[in-house]
């Protein structure tokens, strides 16, 4: 009966846990005034301390008559280096090189977002940002050769929910488990 009992509240524990989980965004159509372009996603976490979190960055951006295409993986955190910048829902800096290296000639790439990123997801257009070189080792600025937006969106999806029909099909599955087996015991 023990048994029972505890495989009714891990039922309905599981029926009740929704949590929100980070949002994989999309970059879509977004072009710079050099004719250069950029893609690729990344992770935003808009419950993790209270600006959110980056992770997973995996942008690419094209050559141009302005400045040559690279490879961002990393975000200014706005801790160790790149201070003058701290990333939340609605900007970042994302980096091309380690923000705890000196950022002297890197390049960076500042995305505002015209609305906040959500863990709802959703299409959110860019607002405004720049690829540019960094000038000092922390990123405070950038300079020229410079690139500005002409167009773009960022495009996240929130992960499935489970539909109540699958989580009352798994507690029935359960309970007649544990009837079964409190049958077998009798």
């Amino acid at each position: 009966m023990k048994r029972f009992v505890a495989i009714l509240i891990v039922v309905g524990a599981l029926s009740l846990t929704v949590s929100a989980t980070p949002i994989f965004w999309t970059l879509q159509s977004v072009s710079f005034d050099d004719t250069g372009t950029a893609s690729g996603n990344f992770t935003y976490d808009a419950d993790a301390g209270a600006n959110g979190t980056y992770s997973s960055i995996n942008i690419t951006t094209t050559a141009g008559s302005s400045l040559p295409g690279t490879t961002y993986t990393f975000f200014c955190d706005g801790v160790v280096n790149c201070t003058g910048l701290v990333p939340n829902s609605t900007e970042v800096l994302f980096l091309n090189t380690d923000p705890s290296l000196s950022l002297t000639g890197t390049l960076g790439l500042a995305f505002g977002f015209n609305s906040a990123l959500t863990d709802a997801g959703g299409v959110v257009s860019l607002g405004g940002f720049i690829e540019g070189t960094c000038t000092d080792k922390v990123c405070s600025s950038e300079t020229t050769p410079e690139r500005n937006l002409v167009s773009g969106d960022v495009s996240g999806q929130a992960p499935p929910v489970p539909e109540p029909s699958t989580l009352l099909l798994a507690g029935t599955a359960a309970l007649a488990f544990g009837f079964r087996r409190l049958r077998k015991q009798a």
